[in-house]
C-alpha cells in the first residue's frame, strides 16, 4: 500500500488510508450487498453506522448469507432469508465518517499525541472485537461446511428414492384422472336393471367418457318420462333426454364420475 502512494508522488505518512465503504454512499438502517473493488460486502448498518460487515470474493451462497444474517443477531428486524441484490452505491468526495467527528476534537487529537494514542487505542477495541468475531465465524462457517457435505453424502440415497417416490405418484394421480368414470361393464349393467322391468332390448349402444347413448324398440308402448325419471334417480345418470327415430326411443345421458382426485 504504501509503494502505491509513494507511486503516485505522495508521502505515506501524510496520506489517510480509508476502507472503500467509507467513500460510497452510506445506507441509515438494513442490510445490503455492495459491490467493491475486489469483491463483494455484506453490510449491516443501524442508524448510519456500519455495525457488521463482512467480505467474500464473489456472490454468497444460501449458506454462507443465512450464517451472516445470523450473526448479526438482533441488529435488524427480519433479516432477509434470500439473497438480496447486488447494489452499487454512489461514490462520494469526501468520506461519510469525516462528517460525523468534530473538527474540535479532531483539531485537539492531532495537537495531543498522548490523547491520539489513547483514542487509537479506544479506536481499534472493536477492530479487534471484529477481527475475532470474524475468526470464529470462518472456524464456523468451515465446520458447518462439513457437516453439510457430510449430510448430503449420506442423504444421497434418500434424495434418489425420494424422487423415484414422486415420479411414480405423479404417475398414478395421472391414471387415476384418466378412470375417473365406472367401468363400462358396470354403467351397462345399471343400465339394463333399469330397463328390465319394462322387457326391453337394446338395439345400439354408444359410450365415450361420461357421455351414454343407446337406441330400443319396444312392443308395448312406453312413456319416455318414466323411464327418464327412473334413469335421475339412480345417481348414477343425469341430464337424461329421449327422441324417436322412426320406430325406436332414443336415450341419451352423462355417466357421473366415480372418484374425486384429491392427492
Amino acid at each position: 500500500m504504501k509503494q502505491a502512494i509513494r507511486e503516485q508522488g505522495l508521502d505515506p505518512s501524510a496520506c489517510e488510508i480509508i476502507p472503500e465503504s467509507f467513500i460510497r454512499k452510506p445506507h441509515y438502517n438494513g442490510i445490503r450487498l455492495v459491490e467493491t473493488g475486489g469483491g463483494i460486502e455484506a453490510q449491516i448498518w443501524v442508524n448510519g453506522l456500519i455495525k457488521l460487515s463482512r467480505w467474500w470474493n464473489r456472490t454468497p451462497n444460501k449458506e454462507e448469507w443465512a450464517l451472516f444474517t445470523r450473526s448479526g443477531g438482533n441488529m435488524i428486524a427480519d433479516p432477509p432469508t434470500k439473497i438480496p441484490s447486488i447494489s452499487h452505491p454512489l461514490w462520494l468526495d469526501l468520506p461519510w465518517h469525516q462528517n460525523l467527528i468534530n473538527s474540535m476534537i479532531l483539531g485537539q487529537l492531532r495537537r495531543n499525541k498522548k490523547f491520539l494514542l489513547t483514542s487509537l487505542s479506544i479506536a481499534l477495541i472493536p477492530f479487534f472485537f471484529f477481527l475475532s468475531q470474524w475468526t470464529t465465524l470462518t472456524i464456523m462457517e468451515k465446520s458447518v461446511q462439513e457437516d453439510i457435505s457430510k449430510v448430503k453424502n449420506e442423504s444421497t440415497k434418500i434424495r434418489i428414492e425420494r424422487g423415484e417416490a414422486i415420479s411414480a405418484l405423479e404417475k398414478v394421480e395421472g391414471f387415476l384422472f384418466l378412470n375417473q368414470y365406472p367401468y363400462q361393464i358396470e354403467i351397462f349393467s345399471r343400465a339394463h336393471n333399469l330397463l328390465g322391468p319394462y322387457n326391453i332390448t337394446m338395439s345400439t349402444w354408444n359410450y365415450n367418457q361420461g357421455e351414454l347413448e343407446f337406441s330400443f324398440q319396444s312392443r308395448n308402448d312406453i312413456d319416455p318420462r318414466i323411464l327418464i325419471t327412473a334413469f335421475e334417480e339412480d345417481g348414477l345418470f343425469s341430464n337424461v333426454s329421449s327422441s324417436t327415430r322412426g320406430n325406436r326411443l332414443i336415450f341419451k345421458m352423462n355417466v357421473e364420475k366415480s372418484i374425486s382426485i384429491e392427492l
